[in-house]
């Protein structure tokens, strides 16, 4: 759009270890021991910042007015977190997607290598996130084990997943001693482990495919703990959770990991995604918004999830349990694997 190669900083954090996160440039010394030359490397840029003008023939071919200022943007995990208003840190976001994502702002580079980080495309601020395989594990779910409430499903004009959600919703909390392990691809955040695998554990002749699926609830849910432990432990308190995308629609997910994570969370069914974001930096980088904080004038009220503290308390027990099944089997996990 411009002719140049250019980028923010919050998609430079993760060309690790050729961006030196702490200074917020790229490392010559890095770059010197890869025998990169740090040239090839695009300009860095605020991701508010105007870096060009659109390139007139790009602006004839698109049908537009010439000399349009471009601003950088940002990373879409970046940006999608400014859509949904979390800017400050104590916020956070939670993306229920085929990857569940936890993006939390950061007021200083305060990091802990089992997560991603980044700097935000807020200026000054700093992003930290974890990633595991969630919706996916879901997905999984559905395909291999409900045939019979697809078709139920068709036959009452439901979703596949609201009837299931609802058989699930009867199962007591800890799915009566059912734990799922749900590394069914490995795992990234925060184990970084290309051999883990799924583990069902507990199964008696008394479990059913509901109790089945509540522990795929539970399961993501602690794997989403997991994250949020290490986040308090950088002396970060996580006030309220923002959560966004398909698989948030599930009022019982959502207060199932409300009860894992004794944290609120706040339902925003209709976002701008990543695009909201951009708009906000193009709009402060233009002048037209004062700072990033207007996007909080943008957001409808969502639906507030409250965590249930009796519930929270059985989860703790379970998720102890949660934690110990990995650190046992990872080595087995290799064994399988060859």
């Amino acid at each position: 759009m411009t002719g140049k190669a250019i980028t923010d900083h919050s998609v430079a954090g993760l060309c690790a270890p050729c961006y030196d996160i702490h200074k917020r440039r790229w490392s010559d010394e890095i770059c010197e021991i890869m025998g990169i030359p740090v040239e090839l490397f695009p300009e860095l840029h605020e991701s508010h910042e105007i870096i060009s003008e659109l390139k007139p023939e790009i602006a004839n071919k698109l049908g537009l007015k010439k000399n349009i200022p471009v601003v950088a943007g940002g990373g879409d995990f970046a940006c999608s977190t400014l859509g949904v208003g979390i800017i400050e840190e104590g916020e956070a976001c939670a993306m229920y997607g085929t990857a569940g994502n936890i993006l939390i702002p950061l007021e200083t580079p305060s990091f802990d290598i089992r997560l991603l980080n980044t700097s935000h495309v807020v200026k000054g601020k700093y992003l930290t996130l974890g990633s595991i395989y969630a919706g996916g594990v879901v997905q999984w779910f559905r395909k291999t084990f409900a045939d019979y409430e697809h078709e139920e499903a068709k036959k009452r004009s439901r979703s596949v997943y609201e009837i299931l959600d609802e058989k699930a919703s009867e199962i007591e909390v800890g799915s009566d001693g059912l734990i799922l392990l749900p590394y069914l691809m490995g795992e990234r955040t925060p184990i970084w482990d290309i051999y883990a695998r799924g583990v069902f554990l507990g199964l008696t002749p008394y479990h059913t495919k509901a109790h089945m699926y509540r522990a795929v609830l539970e399961g993501v849910g602690y794997a989403l703990n997991h994250i949020v432990e290490i986040i308090n432990s950088l002396k970060i308190q996580i006030h309220e959770i923002a959560a966004v995308n398909g698989g948030a629609r599930s009022r019982l997910w959502r207060q199932i990991i409300s009860d894992i994570m004794g944290i609120p969370q706040i339902y925003i069914s209709k976002t701008g995604g990543a695009p909201l974001g951009d708009i906000i930096l193009a709009g402060v980088g233009c002048g037209l918004f004062r700072d990033v904080t207007v996007v909080k004038n943008w957001i409808p009220q969502g639906e507030r999830t409250e965590p249930n503290m009796e519930n929270h308390k059985i989860y703790n027990n379970y998720y102890k349990i949660f934690r110990k099944i990995y650190e046992k089997l990872k080595d087995t996990f290799i064994d399988l694997s060859e």
